[in-house]
């Protein structure tokens, strides 16, 4: 079971490992939302606020969809009260200590007990005297007395502080609760920390403010779209950059002018130029100025509801019925097959584009004049490539293609939404299917497999892959294959894992990033008779149309367009005990476009009816 630790100095362990934050994973956000608060949200809707100073509080919210099935300290959600306190053991108790002792998860825990009273001592006179500000009616506190009570804050203010060993931080916890609730009513504090909780000293530039936000405010987010802004809560007091500056790596704040560029864990200095999306793209002002040549996008889905939109999104959505991936032309896409769909009278004027289905290799190839290309893999795979005339101009399950990730979750109803559910639901292509209601996933399904996955998956991080992590971040593509691999069973196993790894490679691929990746217990497995169609644009050369590895026993090949962009894979791993010729060892044919091999075991010399021999053929 995935575990996260959250300690009173700001540090995070996933699984008992020291993190950096801000970080997302596995559909769960966490970040850094002022210097007193670290913000957690989930896909499935339920969002944390772990305050960490001046002493460790949380607060936890659920969206309505957990009705009737939460039960712990936190209670029974079902909006009565007079059941809160139901045990583990399905008793509603009479105290809390009761309660709260059923509910341990560790029985060599002691108990707990009640904090021993304080009446009539100088604590709590102090607490009262200092808490009292909250009922003040001329105070700080009174603008937002007539939308929440301060008679429940007071008392608890003067508990937490009359029984607290630093009474000053349980002082300023119990006021900045009631600071908190006014908050999410929307109304904010001014000048309520007096003396006591006087504003804490902010480091590197940075300000204290009662209403701080992450989002927007760092230099990485000039240059990459800020996933912390998909995130709405609560609003929290700290510190942090005020509106208009931006925090750096050192965590000072400085001015948009002074800003660092970013991509993946590359940064790049003012000035400096790389190639993005075959654009000449340079660093100025935390921003990348490219040039305007429009490259094409691609929306892929893959795995088991694994998306990345036209924009660059990336969600999880796994329903059961016909969806909309791009509004336009219709088609399904059902045991490798293409069928035609037919549309309603007024939208016949889509089925008239021309277009023309080809393979390649594992994939079929639609191919439209107007644009558009679709590849599947006639399994789990298809991507859809729209050129630049599409921009703004489309919609569905791969977003807009606007730019803009941050609008890509656009509902059918054209509204943008935060929770994947309702938007997938949107896109239904048949009211008659039923709305998915609870998302399940592999890992959530077969938790016994987690280990078996994060080992597996573990390659797409590790040293097989290291040239391309500065290029391209391997985090959410290790995410995903961890899901995949956890279906832990043959296909799961070996489909879903190599899916999921060779769509890591292909974005290394596109980023210029050739890795070799697939060994002899890591390939996929193909029919005997082996063939590849290569689609009439791409071109070979006699020097690197292939090449051969004799100290790894590995055959591959590099092929190129006229751009000089060129995709590269191991074709065959064969074991040691398989040997090699100079001249029978591969050959090209010129007229027919194909490229193939033989390899042969002893004296025996491959044909296509030996039993001791691998042989194959590549694009034909």
């Amino acid at each position: 079971m995935t575990s996260f630790v959250f300690s009173n100095d700001g540090k995070v362990r996933f699984d008992g490992n020291m993190i950096t934050i801000p970080l997302r994973t596995g559909g769960i956000t966490i970040f850094q939302q002022s210097s007193m608060f670290i913000q957690v949200a989930t896909t499935f809707g339920l969002k944390m606020q772990v305050q960490i100073l001046p002493v460790m509080q949380l607060y936890i919210s659920l969206s309505e969809d957990f009705k009737e099935s939460t039960k712990g300290l936190c209670g029974v959600f079902n909006d009565k009260a007079d059941d809160d306190f139901l045990s583990r053991g399905g008793i509603v108790e009479s105290t809390p200590i009761t309660f709260v002792n059923s509910w341990k998860i560790q029985d060599s825990c002691p108990d707990a007990i009640l904090p021993p009273p304080c009446v009539s001592s100088e604590n709590e006179k102090y607490a009262k005297d200092n808490c009292n500000s909250i009922k003040d009616p001329n105070g700080a506190f009174s603008v937002c007395h007539s939308a929440v009570d301060p008679a429940l804050y007071y008392q608890m203010c003067v508990d937490a502080t009359c029984a607290c060993e630093n009474i000053n931080d349980c002082l300023c916890a119990g006021l900045g609760a009631y600071v908190y609730e006014c908050a999410a009513h929307g109304i904010f504090m001014r000048n309520w920390r007096g003396k006591i909780c006087s504003t804490p000293p902010c480091a590197n530039t940075q300000v204290f403010e009662n209403d701080m936000r992450a989002c927007n405010r760092t230099c990485r987010s000039l240059s990459e779209y800020d996933y912390t802004c998909m995130v709405k809560d609560v609003p929290v007091y700290g510190c942090g950059c005020p509106e208009g500056k931006y925090m750096d790596n050192a965590g000072a704040c400085i001015d948009k002018s002074d800003c660092l560029c970013y991509i993946g864990d590359m940064i790049i200095k003012k000035g400096q130029s790389i190639t993005l999306n075959g654009r000449t793209c340079t660093c100025k002002a935390g921003t990348w100025k490219c040039t305007k040549n429009i490259c094409p996008k691609e929306c892929l889905i893959y795995g088991d509801g694994h998306y990345a939109t036209f924009d660059g999104k990336r969600y999880r959505y796994d329903g059961n019925c016909e969806y909309i991936l791009v509004e336009g032309v219709e088609f399904k896409l059902i045991d490798g097959r293409v069928i035609r769909a037919v549309m309603p009278r007024d939208q016949s004027k889509c089925l008239d584009e021309p277009y023309s289905i080809h393979t390649v290799g594992l994939y079929l190839i639609l191919t439209f004049t107007n644009g558009v290309t679709v590849i599947w893999d006639k399994r789990t795979r298809v991507s859809i490539t729209l050129d630049p005339r599409w921009k703004n101009k489309v919609c569905g399950l791969c977003g807009n293609f606007n730019g803009n990730v941050a609008d890509d979750l656009t509902t059918k109803e054209n509204s943008v939404v935060t929770n994947t559910l309702e938007f997938g639901n949107s896109w239904k292509s048949s009211l008659s299917c039923s709305n998915a209601i609870d998302q399940t996933f592999p890992c959530d399904r077969n938790p016994y497999c987690l280990s078996w996955a994060q080992r597996k998956c573990r390659m797409i991080k590790d040293a097989v892959f290291q040239k391309c992590h500065k290029k391209v971040d391997p985090t959410p593509f290790y995410d995903a294959c961890v899901q995949e691999a956890c279906a832990c069973d043959l296909e799961g196993k070996y489909l879903g894992f190599c899916t999921a790894v060779a769509v890591y490679a292909e974005a290394c691929n596109k980023a210029g990033v050739c890795v070799r990746w697939r060994t002899p217990d890591i390939r996929l497995h193909y029919n005997s008779e082996i063939s590849y169609n290569w689609v009439h644009y791409w071109l070979h050369t006699r020097s690197d149309h292939y090449n051969s590895d004799t100290s790894n026993n590995q055959l591959y090949y590099h092929l190129h367009t006229g751009r000089s962009h060129h995709i590269c894979e191991i074709i065959y791993n064969w074991d040691r005990s398989w040997h090699h010729t100079g001249s029978d060892h591969y050959n090209s044919d010129t007229n027919n476009n194909q490229l193939y091999y033989h390899l042969y075991s002893g004296n025996n010399i491959c044909n296509k009816n030996s039993n001791n021999c691998a042989h194959g053929q590549f694009y034909n």
